[in-house]
């Protein structure tokens, strides 16, 4: 895989499953992983803390992306997060 140094990936379902394995594969390669969840905090948590402690960087965000406005509050822009995040 490519580095991926000053990228930021959002994994979406990242919690959980192959999109776990994605997100932390993603963190391996050098990017910033926002770990996505729905209702898995916990296991989002974790994720992030195993990303962590091998030098990774990563965060846990929670929003409704099957909504227009599900991204507002969060860590992600509600419009324009590939440009603002410059998204891998």
């Amino acid at each position: 895989m490519t580095t991926l140094q000053d990228k930021t990936a959002l994994v979406t379902g990242a919690s959980r499953g192959i999109d776990r394995a994605t997100a932390a594969a993603l963190a391996r390669a050098g990017a910033h992983v926002l770990v996505h969840y729905g209702r898995s905090a916990q296991e989002a948590e974790s994720l992030v803390s195993e990303i962590r402690a091998k030098g990774g960087r990563a965060n846990a965000i929670s929003a409704d992306l099957g909504t227009p406005n599900g991204c507002s509050g969060s860590a992600i822009p509600p419009c324009g997060c590939h440009q603002s995040h410059r998204l891998w």
